[in-house]
């Protein structure tokens, strides 16, 4: 939570730190993917049992079962600590077609680090007024900045070839994180037998 805030607060002296560390992805993940995630998760969960979660557009607010709610929030934090893998491949697969040969570690960095407004968000999700997506897209654009920032850094490349690869890094980060959450709501629904 203290690199979140921090890469929020000064974004490029975070990501200097974080690119000049020599902690790998091991380390991103286990102390702030994972633990971000499952907090903010659990949040969620006694949130949207005890308070409830919006119904759609024209609905209401309606509680949801603490069984319900403990499988949306496994969904919710299985899908998301997934998304990040998934994204930090997409993203070397997009930067080997610029002809940049980054290391999956670095990819991995980057995305851990970047998508903690995303994590975050769910904490937006435990008002039972603010819709999901409305929740999940101001974590996004939050991220989208410190991509922004971050992808020169962690990624080790000139500043001026990182705005093209970052145009096309949004193409593989956003709908990884989108389709995760996508999946999460469908189990929340109970549209998904899980």
């Amino acid at each position: 939570m203290i690199t979140l805030f921090r890469l929020l607060v000064s974004p490029v002296e975070t990501w200097t730190a974080i690119s000049t560390s020599s902690r790998g992805m091991g380390w991103a993940w286990l102390t702030y993917v994972l633990p971000l995630t499952f907090v903010c998760s659990a949040a969620e969960v006694a949130a949207i049992h005890h308070w409830g979660t919006a119904t759609g557009v024209a609905g209401g607010i309606k509680t949801v079962p603490f069984d319900l709610a403990v499988r949306y929030g496994l969904a919710q934090f299985g899908l998301m600590n997934l998304a990040v893998f998934i994204a930090a491949f997409a993203l070397q697969r997009v930067e080997i077609a610029f002809h940049a040969r980054i290391a999956y570690p670095l990819c991995f960095l980057l995305v851990a680090y970047a998508m903690g407004p995303v994590y975050a968000s769910r904490l937006l999700d435990m008002i039972p007024q603010l819709p999901t997506w409305l929740a999940w897209g101001a974590g996004m654009l939050l991220s989208l900045g410190l991509i922004y920032n971050g992808l020169p850094k962690a990624l080790k490349i000139e500043a001026y070839g990182a705005f093209g690869l970052f145009l096309f890094s949004l193409l593989a980060i956003i709908p990884t994180f989108a389709v995760a959450h996508a999946a999460a709501i469908y189990v929340l629904r109970g549209d998904v037998g899980f």
